[in-house]
């Protein structure tokens, strides 16, 4: 016979498997990748180049595009790359924008050529 602590984990599970939550019904986390290159009036998001007001509004598109409902962040994981010779004012700007718009899980990564390794540019 199971005990009271035993019971309870079966009904969590089952629970959990009716509701839909178990991991393997989640979508993988998306990856923003945000681009800022020697090019002072530029910025690439996911391959599109834009100015600055440009970037901020696609940026603000994702970002509520992956928001979750209860905690107001974005589940989304974003990567900015800089070029070696860009202002890194720049880059803190886009970091900023990600902050206000509760994209919290940021990464800044150097990187030689203008685009993501994905893109064609040099790691």
């Amino acid at each position: 016979m199971l005990g009271r602590t035993a019971w309870h984990a079966v009904l969590m599970a089952a629970a959990l498997a009716l509701s839909g939550c178990l991991p393997k019904d989640r979508e993988p986390v998306p990856v923003i990748q945000i681009t800022v290159p020697e090019h002072p009036s530029e910025y690439v998001i996911d391959g599109r180049r834009l100015s600055a007001e440009e970037a901020q509004a696609e940026l603000q598109i994702l970002a509520d595009k992956h928001r979750r409902p209860t905690t107001g962040s974005a589940r989304a994981y974003v990567r900015v790359w800089h070029h070696p010779r860009a202002s890194y004012a720049r880059v803190e700007t886009v970091v900023g924008w990600c902050q206000r718009m509760g994209l919290d899980k940021v990464t800044v990564l150097e990187r030689e050529g203008d685009l993501p390794a994905e893109a064609g540019g040099k790691p």
